[in-house]
């Protein structure tokens, strides 16, 4: 029978192991600090500022101090410490540094001990606009050295900063409205980006007329909308790249299957059209397995490699057509595909010439297929950065191509010894 009881023990081992992970505790040489800075975490010179803070700790004996610091001007501590939830006043304090002793301090371990904060200052001048310390609580042992320090800060807004913030959104704003029109240009659909590109333009137009604390937090926001908006603008026009990849591969797996229909499957021109879009067939399963892996860019790169392919298959096969007086469907034009067209179609009028499918050209014929080309090795294609069901899906794809090899190879050998 099986020995449950060691089953039980070693569960119960476990369990107890989880729950001490999913509960931390703050360890016996560990200050905690809480609380709030009131108006907020942006502060502007001359303004006052209030910081109520809990200061939590677990002095071991009363020879431990606890030291209290602040950048704020002409400040004022009003202090208590509370013990087991009952709260007993220290004195009141002025100056940037307080000093608590553990007289004052230290109660046995059976005992909670925290330390209330109340401080208010007013925020100092600064050469730059940066984060400065509210109030900064140091632990030190009986030795006087420092066992442990927290520090609560705040960003405080040098007004003539502003200005060049303000400033440098502006710029950031419009080379982002020049970033969304060029892809919307392209046809990518930029809804989502142009929403917190209004955002941002909102933002930065309200930070104008705004004191500089106000203007700080809107121009932080402005610039997190503005960083979103080229997110979603990438995401968009990866999506759109690949959506072209797979309209034009399956406007060529149209054209295949009609020279298929027409009994041309064996045809070594309707091959070399099929190895095109194999390649192409490859690189898209490449830029969906990027695309999930949020890898926006590759996933666009290789979406317009397969673009690239399956158009090079396509402008074979109008040339084909015009040999079989077959009509061609219409490839769906985009400001892409437009730009580059004028530098294929010379490449690809002279590859479409050469239909007699003589060996002499059969490497002129095979399109990118192992070897040095822009696809790169087959090895290095199963080993990238893709998922175990892309490469299942390419070797799949592969296989296919290297038996439609092997049949063009053989009707090859077949001509050549009949004749």
């Amino acid at each position: 029978m099986p020995d449950f009881s060691n089953k039980v023990a070693i569960s119960l081992l476990i369990f107890l192991s989880l729950c001490c992970l999913a509960a931390p505790c703050l360890a016996d040489d560990e200050l905690g600090v809480w609380g709030a800075i009131s108006p907020g975490n942006i502060l502007t010179p001359g303004e006052s500022a209030t910081a109520v803070y809990s200061v939590s700790y677990d002095f071991e004996s009363d020879e431990e101090s606890l030291q209290l610091y602040t950048d704020l001007l002409s400040p004022k501590w009003k202090l208590s410490i509370l013990i087991d939830g009952v709260s007993h006043d220290l004195p009141s304090y002025t100056g940037r540094y307080v000093s608590l002793s553990g007289f004052e301090l230290y109660y046995d371990h059976s005992y909670s001990s925290v330390v209330k904060i109340s401080l208010n200052g007013t925020v100092p001048g600064v050469s730059s606009t940066g984060n400065y310390t509210v109030i900064r609580a140091t632990w030190y042992d009986y030795t006087g050295d420092r066992v442990d320090e927290e520090t609560v800060e705040a960003t405080i807004v040098n007004p003539s900063d502003i200005d060049g913030i303000l400033e440098t959104r502006r710029s950031e704003l419009a080379s982002l409205k020049s970033y969304i029109d060029e892809k919307s240009g392209l046809g990518v659909d930029t809804g989502s980006a142009e929403e917190k590109y209004d955002d941002a333009s909102a933002a930065i137009e309200e930070a104008e007329d705004s004191d500089s604390a106000a203007a700080s937090i809107l121009l932080s926001s402005a610039k997190t909308y503005i960083d979103e908006s080229y997110s979603l603008t990438d995401v968009a026009w990866a999506e759109f790249s690949i959506e072209q990849a797979e309209s034009t591969i399956d406007i060529v797996n149209g054209m295949i299957s009609e020279y298929e229909d027409e009994g041309l499957s064996g045809d070594s021109r309707v091959w070399v059209i099929r190895s095109y879009i194999d390649n192409a067939e490859t690189l898209l399963v490449l830029a969906k397995d990027k695309f999930s892996l949020d890898d926006y860019d590759s996933a666009r790169d290789y979406a317009e490699q397969s673009e690239s392919k399956a158009e090079q298959g396509y402008d074979y096969a109008v040339s084909l057509n015009k040999d079989l007086d077959l009509k061609s469907p219409t490839l769906a034009a985009t400001a892409t595909a437009t730009s580059t067209k004028s530098t294929k179609s010379s490449t690809s009028s002279a590859t479409a010439t050469s239909t007699s499918g003589s060996s002499s050209d059969l490497d002129k014929l095979i399109p990118d297929f192992g070897g040095d080309s822009d696809l790169g090795s087959v090895d290095e294609i199963i080993h990238s950065e893709v998922d175990l069901g892309s490469a299942i899906q390419i070797l799949s794809m592969i296989g296919d191509a290297l038996l439609d090899a092997f049949d063009y190879l053989s009707s090859l050998l077949s001509m050549a010894s009949d004749n």
